[in-house]
């Protein structure tokens, strides 16, 4: 019991880490929007995340709410590797004359997705403690 509420707590830290530098690396595109040469940066977490859960669940007998629950390949996952938690990578993109490679509508849309996305795990967070809160609170009686 409390080995999954560890793994799965661990996972979305490593998620709001993951968003997190995602975040970072935008505001470091939308910074250098006008440097003439600058190639944007992304940031992928998403394979890590996956590959770490599995990695959990195979170690141990921890089973996760988001189980069976992927409809679409392209839906998030929530796994990081131990030593990394994201990649960070050039990206090819939008040449102009100056060879800036930096799409700032892409980057805006990004940043926007970026923030209800640690929004979301913020609040998933959230309801895990409160839920513990609640255990410790009520449970005694």
């Amino acid at each position: 019991m409390f080995e999954q509420i560890r793994a799965s707590n661990e996972l979305l830290h490593q998620a709001l880490t993951g968003i997190n530098a995602r975040q970072h690396a935008i505001n470091h595109n939308l910074a250098n929007a006008d440097t003439p040469g600058y190639q944007a940066i992304e940031v992928n977490f998403e394979e890590q995340m996956q590959a770490r859960r599995r990695a959990i669940k195979s170690q141990s007998d921890v089973h996760f709410e988001t189980d069976g629950v992927y409809t679409d390949p392209q839906h998030m996952s929530l796994n990081l590797p131990e030593d990394q938690a994201y990649t960070l990578a050039e990206k090819p993109g939008v040449m102009r004359n100056d060879n800036n490679g930096v799409d700032l509508e892409q980057e805006v849309a990004k940043m926007a997705q970026a923030q209800v996305a640690y929004q979301a795990v913020s609040q998933m967070i959230g309801g895990r403690f409160s839920q513990l809160k609640y255990v410790i609170s009520e449970g005694g009686r």
